[in-house]
């Protein structure tokens, strides 16, 4: 009986052990890593053109620099994933920064290459650019509250080399 209850007191205490690792593991998350994971798993979802999943970063409240709300956005997304497949994005910079004055709130800038192929011709294409853009923390999640593309503005035709 005596070892049966050192055994349940082993266990308890490293059960207690690990729920208090995992909390301060989940707890611990510093801001800058949670809005640099909502960004990765929108371009995972761009990767696998599920609008649900990209789509998830935006916020209600979104407006981009010309006006254009969420819907909109995803709307264009969707009509341009028709024509182009993406096949791979990555992420060539990435700078987060928190707003001091307004808790909530950060700007990050995204530089990014985009590879994808012409549904049409099955071309291969690219695009390099960057975006600026604002962050708000809604509950636990950071969204996209505005957005606006700078740099690059044509998509450059990759040549098969045979």
């Amino acid at each position: 009986m005596d070892g049966k209850r050192q055994l349940l007191f082993i266990f308890g205490v490293a059960a207690a052990a690990m729920g208090i690792y995992a909390a301060v593991r989940f707890f611990s998350q510093s801001e800058e890593l949670r809005i640099q994971r909502a960004i990765y798993a929108a371009v995972a979802g761009v990767e696998q053109n599920d609008p649900q999943r990209y789509g998830r970063i935006f916020s209600l409240s979104f407006r981009d620099d010309v006006g254009r709300n969420k819907l909109v956005l995803l709307k264009m997304a969707e009509e341009i994933f028709q024509q182009f497949r993406p096949l791979r994005v990555e992420i060539k910079q990435l700078t987060i920064t928190l707003n001091e004055e307004e808790t909530g709130k950060a700007d990050a800038v995204i530089g990014f290459k985009c590879y994808f192929k012409h549904a049409a011709d099955g071309k291969l294409y690219y695009e390099a650019g960057r975006f600026e853009s604002g962050f708000q923390k809604e509950g636990r999640e950071w969204r996209i509250i505005s957005l606006r593309y700078i740099d690059a503005d044509e998509i450059l035709f990759i040549q098969a080399v045979a």
